[in-house]
């Protein structure tokens, strides 16, 4: 095939693939006042299946900050219903958060970490809740060597690659510091 032949197929496929691909409107829009509150809404997470909307609220309970996990279903129509507080092993004390849903929607991983059933105040992580047939197990801690020893700010976060064998954190690692860095963890083989 001469040059010119091939450069008007290669235009062709570029302009078709330009025109197939999906239109962003670039405008942000509020969701309805059942998921927006009067208080903050904080770390969205959705289902891979695009059914489920995690995110935590920091409400406030008798002059005290309370962090806790909500969930709001799709409908059919496309609009979010009317957010369900999380009960245990979601909800314990008052700094929750999920951070991370699995592709296939069996666990979910959130802040802090559990031992024995039981919130552990005075080392941070991370923590896997699975579910099972008849509901959500308990707090499983994810094992992060020297996690305690970087994770010293403010504010901290984590992604999970679809595979579960790599995490990225953002954390600090001066104690009471607001501006974060990226880390990365890898699955150990043993």
């Amino acid at each position: 095939m001469n040059k010119s032949i091939l450069a008007v197929i290669y235009i062709a496929f570029s302009v078709i693939t330009v025109y197939s691909q999906p239109k962003l409107t670039n405008s942000i829009i509020g969701f309805n006042l059942s998921i927006n509150s009067k208080y903050h809404e904080l770390n969205p997470e959705i289902s891979a299946d695009g059914k489920f909307l995690f995110f935590t609220r920091d409400e406030f309970e008798k002059d005290k900050a309370v962090q806790d996990c909500y969930m709001a279903e799709a409908s059919p129509d496309g609009t979010w219903g009317e957010p369900k507080k999380l009960e245990e092993p979601f909800n314990y004390l008052w700094k929750n958060s999920i951070t991370h849903v699995s592709l296939d929607g069996s666990f979910v991983v959130v802040k802090g970490v559990y031992k024995n059933k039981q919130f552990e105040l005075k080392e941070r992580g991370y923590s896997i809740i699975e579910r099972s047939a008849t509901g959500w197990e308990e707090p499983r801690s994810i094992k992060i060597t020297n996690y305690n020893n970087y994770d010293k700010g403010l504010y901290n976060g984590m992604t999970m690659t679809p595979d579960h064998r790599t995490i990225i954190f953002t954390l600090s690692t001066k104690k009471d510091e607001a501006n974060n860095d990226l880390y990365i963890s890898f699955m150990r083989q043993d």
